[in-house]
């Protein structure tokens, strides 16, 4: 015969309902933290997507000893000739310094330059915008790193008002540098 004290194991109704009720609790106090916490990401992503394109762009116009441009992109096919960098963006050589490029299909653009680089877009809620940059959506470094007649500051915003803005400046000698209080306005 079994022992009374062994043959009730498990849990009763009421303790399973209490535990669930904790466990909603706590899902719903979560959920909030980490949707901001994945926007946070995907700003600064978008932001250091665009940095790395514009040092890269630098690091390659002096390697090749040719310019070579940077412009946003909403198909990462070819560029926009907007300030929209949001969208996207194509880093290619530049041999003729007009700032444009579209794909051929293998990789070079169309009248010359290769594309050494191409991102997509962020989210939608996302708007990364330049002002300064007297030739709308593109920057090209000439053969010595320096990115004359380009300086910017591009300024991240987020439509949903979830994200902190955030953004860098660029300066004429090309050089990237984070400082917060040169950013524009967003809205």
């Amino acid at each position: 015969m079994l022992n009374p004290a062994r043959q009730a194991r498990g849990f009763t109704l009421l303790e399973l309902l209490i535990g669930l009720s904790v466990a909603a609790i706590l899902v719903t106090l979560a959920v909030p933290g980490m949707t901001r916490l994945m926007r946070e990401s995907q700003a600064g992503a978008a932001v250091n997507d665009l940095v790395y394109a514009l040092r890269l762009a630098r690091n390659e116009a002096v390697t090749r000893k040719l310019p070579v441009a940077v412009c946003a992109s909403a198909d990462a096919e070819k560029c926009a000739g907007d300030n929209d960098w949001h969208e996207g963006l194509l880093v290619f050589t530049d041999p003729d310094e007009d700032g444009d490029c579209q794909d051929d299909g293998s990789g070079d653009c169309k009248g010359g330059g290769t594309i050494l680089h191409r991102a997509e877009g962020a989210d939608a809620d996302l708007e990364l915008s330049a002002n300064g940059n007297p030739k709308g959506g593109v920057v090209i470094y000439d053969s010595h790193g320096f990115a004359t007649g380009y300086q910017s500051t591009f300024t991240l915003c987020d439509g949903s008002g979830e994200v902190e803005r955030r953004g860098f400046t660029l300066n004429m000698s090309g050089r990237v540098s984070k400082d917060a209080t040169s950013l524009g306005k967003c809205g």
